[in-house]
């Protein structure tokens, strides 16, 4: 866990209920006191003794935005949409580049993610494929957790869902929830999700991997967070309550709290 003037974060990556090989990635790093980088990435298409998909997305997007940020950390903050788009569409051409390479090896190489840069109470994300990001905000009157997904899962399901063809709780038990629609890696011109919110003391962002999301619905989830001591605490029970509903997938999980003003 690490603590800056502004938040505590935790992460954790489980290889999950009944797998061998863990193709999840968190990163988690401060840039300065007031600035934060957190990536999520679930990837596909690996062997157990190849290159991870989700890794190399990171370490694409991670080394570009860090480059930028010691060149340049206010052109970095003016032009932060752009550049992170930019960092992503990096990462899918180098992740691409692999199973042009070698069909063989690397065919279906691909990642769906998740990338936050939060700037003192400023957060900016882009997102592709069926990784999450929510917000967990109190209510002001009852202090109730509300939990708000902010991500749009890039699937066929949703697809259904946005027609009508299947309800909501239809999406968590239809096979389309794991047929991408958009990731990095295998599509040319990936859909990107792009948001830029202003958050407030006391708001909790939480960023998931299918894993995660997919065995637990959000209000279980929002409770076992607030009833956590801590951000680590609180990622690895989300962790062990997935691994108890036998999802079969890997889970992993990050978990950034803003402290409240002094």
């Amino acid at each position: 866990m690490s603590v800056s003037k502004k938040l505590v974060w935790g992460a954790s990556s489980h290889v999950g209920y009944s797998r061998t090989i863990n193709e999840d990635g968190v990163f988690c790093k401060d840039l300065s006191e007031d600035t934060s980088l957190f990536i999520i990435a679930d990837g596909e298409g690996s062997l157990s003794s190849s290159l991870q998909p989700a890794y190399l997305a990171i370490y694409e997007i991670e080394e570009m935005i860090q480059r930028l940020w010691d060149e340049d950390s206010e052109f970095l903050l003016s032009n932060v949409s752009i550049l992170l788009r930019e960092s992503v569409m990096v990462a899918n051409k180098v992740i691409g580049a692999f199973s042009k390479a070698n069909q063989e090896k690397y065919a279906g190489f691909s990642a769906s993610l998740s990338v936050c840069l939060l700037h003192k109470n400023e957060l900016h994300f882009v997102h592709t494929g069926n990784t999450r990001i929510y917000l967990i905000r109190k209510h002001p009157q009852d202090g109730f957790p509300n939990i708000m997904k902010l991500t749009r899962d890039h699937t066929k399901a949703t697809v259904l869902l946005d027609d009508g063809i299947i309800t909501e709780f239809q999406y968590y038990s239809h096979p389309g929830k794991l047929s991408l629609t958009s990731s990095i890696g295998v599509f040319t011109d990936p859909e990107l999700q792009q948001f830029d919110i202003t958050l407030r003391p006391e708001d909790i962002l939480l960023m998931t991997t299918d894993g995660i999301h997919y065995a637990l619905q959000p209000d279980p989830m929002a409770q076992l967070i607030m009833e956590s001591d801590n951000c680590d605490t609180a990622v690895n029970a989300l962790i062990q309550a997935s691994i108890m509903e036998k999802y079969i997938d890997n889970m992993s999980a990050i978990m950034i709290y803003l402290l409240p003003d002094e």
